[in-house]
């Protein structure tokens, strides 16, 4: 068995194994073994002796001498932190998404409406694909003006018969 002098420099969460040694870079982790580690407490010199278990990993088997560190005995320094900010240490209080009241501008209803009649011209010239001599432009735009015409008179009054009733 050999005997160690070091400083505990890190102690694993549950307590099982400690890292022994001048600092943490030259340092080894040692488990606990059948001894009462009570004692050791991170920061304090000791003397101990250690061998392998069953396993093959190091572990403490005697503890010859602890002693707190100078700075371990001394109190610890207090860390002042700012005062919680108002708004549970955000900068900004949480603002929920506000919703646009009901409804769109009537910019945004104009160009919908003007998507849509669009939209319905496109389909209905398809169906007289084939029909219509395509290099004949002045009979295309009169007959693109007239559905035009007629579909926004039909969205429109489909529009006015929703706001009287």
């Amino acid at each position: 068995m050999s005997s160690i002098k070091g400083r505990v420099v890190a102690v694993a969460g549950t307590g099982e194994f400690y890292k022994i040694g001048k600092d943490l870079q030259n340092s080894y982790w040692y488990g606990k073994g059948n001894v009462d580690v009570s004692q050791l407490v991170k920061g304090n010199e000791i003397e101990f002796q250690y061998g392998t278990d069953q396993t093959g990993k190091r572990a403490i088997t005697a503890i010859i001498s602890s002693t707190p560190s100078p700075a371990s005995t001394a109190p610890a320094a207090t860390t002042q932190y700012p005062a919680k900010q108002q708004y549970g240490g955000y900068k900004k209080p949480f603002v929920p998404f506000e919703k646009k009241p009901y409804g769109k501008s009537a910019d945004e209803q104009e160009a919908i409406k003007a998507q849509a009649v669009g939209h319905m011209v496109s389909r209905s010239l398809m169906v007289f694909n084939g029909q219509l001599d395509v290099n004949n432009l002045a009979v295309l735009e009169n007959l693109i003006e007239k559905l035009y015409d007629k579909y926004y008179a039909i969205v429109q009054k489909h529009i006015d018969a929703k706001k009287t009733s």
